[in-house]
């Protein structure tokens, strides 16, 4: 469906009440509504499947290992 390199736009940029906080901490430049962003990588993490966008980058300080 998505690939590498796809322009998609954000149709929903609202966060789940118990992940807000941690969200805003971690990932300080969020989606916005209505805005186009470039997947840049597509990631399987057993029970949920996400991209990463060129556009988004989380707090220096954030480990993820995905």
């Amino acid at each position: 469906m998505f690939n590498v390199g796809d322009k998609v736009v954000c149709v929903d940029s609202s966060m789940q009440l118990h992940t807000v906080e941690e969200l805003r901490r971690d990932v300080p430049n969020w989606v916005k509504q209505g805005q186009q962003y470039t997947i840049r990588d597509i990631v399987d993490s057993d029970f949920v499947i996400g991209v990463r966008l060129e556009e988004i980058t989380p707090n220096e300080t954030l480990q993820i290992d995905w």
